[in-house]
């Protein structure tokens, strides 16, 4: 295992990029360029100089096609929303390159990875969807609980398994119920609702701008970011053009890389 440069993780996961975005054209499935990375495509036509991963978004729609139709390589996988012994389900999907690993300020080491945030139509209610979300959350860091019970304590296992079960069929319930009633038909705005990783109502904006998308450039290269990029990048990070004062042009997550032999 050979530690590798920021640089030089930058074009790994240009090349996961690369292969997703073949991928979603092959299949007419819609995405966008979002976080640090639509930032990057608008501000830098690339990177932010001192960022380290790639965000993604996308509609559940677009993302249920997605799982439709997508299948693992030898090494590029996907780890699901759905899956509950992920530690990020119903919270963001990523898609991995195993052959190259990232390892944290805590030593945990997984593979490099691009992540995916879900966008789902809401109501004007806002308590109504901040009850919701607080549900959801709530459900999920249950089911995590009795999972990671279930592995450390094996008398334990079966009674912690069927909980976890009991639980996931509620979290999916919830989230089918809220999918089919709020809907393009019925609303008109989407958030990254589910996402515990965002703030969930800055992300709130009218479902025009994210109705088609634009292509931009990233690292010499096009890719689609939603119409409305402006609007949604202003609410969410406020004056997202001024750069930040020099000392905070540091990579947010501090983690290491790595290729495998």
């Amino acid at each position: 295992m050979q530690e590798i440069t920021l640089n030089e993780q930058k074009k790994v996961l240009i090349d996961l990029l690369r292969y997703f975005d073949k991928f979603c054209k092959k299949y007419n499935i819609i995405y966008s360029l979002g976080g640090g990375t639509l930032i990057g495509a608008v501000r830098h036509k690339g990177f932010i100089p001192w960022d380290d991963d790639i965000d993604i978004y996308m509609h559940y729609d677009e993302y249920d096609k997605l799982r439709k139709y997508w299948k693992n390589s030898e090494n590029i996988y996907m780890e699901d929303i759905y899956d509950r012994n992920c530690r990020y389900f119903y919270f963001l999907a990523k898609i991995y390159n195993k052959n190259y690993l990232i390892e944290d300020y805590e030593g945990q080491r997984c593979p490099f990875f691009l992540d995916i945030f879900i966008y789902d139509y809401i109501p004007n209610d806002i308590d109504l969807v901040r009850k919701t979300a607080k549900k959801i959350k709530f459900l999920r860091k249950l089911i995590r609980s009795f999972v990671k019970r279930s592995e450390e304590f094996a008398f334990l296992s079966k009674l912690c398994i069927c909980c976890s079960k009991y639980l996931n069929k509620q979290l999916d319930k919830t989230l089918k119920n809220w999918r089919s009633t709020y809907t393009n038909n019925s609303c008109e705005n989407i958030a990254l609702f589910i996402s515990e990783c965002s703030e969930w109502n800055n992300s709130i904006m009218h479902k025009k701008y994210f109705s088609k998308t634009i292509d931009l450039c990233f690292e010499d290269e096009k890719y689609p970011c939603m119409n409305g990029y402006d609007e949604h990048l202003r609410k969410y990070y406020g004056n997202y053009m001024k750069l930040p004062p020099e000392d905070q042009r540091t990579p947010k997550h501090g983690f290491k890389f790595y290729k495998l032999y």
